[in-house]
């Protein structure tokens, strides 16, 4: 039995912020390797590592101010957490605009490209 408690308790976050790493320190998740996009600049080039960081950092905002909120038990900051989710979720939707640019693509520069076939 402890040894699947441990699973969950040590394996689990760690495979997520694995997840959540690939994104700015690769330009592309698991995902966007296996449908062949990649994050990058507005024109096209890969992206700096400041502007993948920066992207990630919007995109899972309310996720670190939940968990900010736990730790300090402050329903404020919950609350706050909740309404930048929402945003960010809101903002995917702008994807389905002219542009096609979430809104954290948005707020970094950065767009989602198909990669080149080599």
């Amino acid at each position: 039995m402890l040894g699947m408690i441990g699973e969950v308790v040590y394996l689990l976050p760690f495979t997520a912020c694995l997840a959540w790493m690939l994104d700015p320190l690769t330009g592309a998740t698991v995902g966007k390797r296996v449908c062949g996009l990649r994050v990058g600049d507005i024109d096209g080039r890969p992206a700096r590592w400041s502007r993948r960081w920066a992207r990630t950092a919007v995109q899972n905002a309310g996720l670190w101010g939940w968990t900010l909120a736990l730790l300090t038990g402050r329903w404020e900051i919950a609350v706050l957490a909740s309404l930048a989710g929402i945003t960010v979720m809101g903002g995917a939707l702008a994807a389905l605009g002219y542009t096609k640019a979430t809104l954290h693509d948005r707020v970094s520069g950065t767009r989602v490209w198909r990669q080149a076939r080599e």
